[in-house]
């Protein structure tokens, strides 16, 4: 879009558009999501593997993954990357 275009614009049109966007966003999120799913699900036993949306909350699906900032969001990755491939301990020699 060019700027004489986008000053031609309303505000609701505006807010539309933005709207637009944040949800291909999201929808390219979801496709991300499943991806990592199951590769977390080749990984994992089928007892105590996690839902899809506690694994990797996005966006619209519900109370925990509205409420999460994005720092939040990356260390309960980061803790359920180390809980599936845990770090081997250096030992000192």
């Amino acid at each position: 879009m060019r700027p004489h275009e986008f000053f031609e614009l309303s505000f609701p049109e505006v807010c539309l558009m933005m709207g637009g966007y944040d949800d291909r966003k999201n929808v390219e999120w979801k496709q991300t999501r499943e991806i990592a799913y199951l590769l977390y699900c080749l990984g994992t036993e089928p007892k105590g593997r996690d839902s899809k949306q506690k694994f990797m909350p996005l966006k619209g699906d519900g109370k925990v993954a509205d409420t999460l900032t994005p720092s939040e969001r990356i260390q309960a990755a980061k803790e359920k990357w180390e809980k599936i491939r845990p770090r081997k301990k250096k030992t000192d020699k």
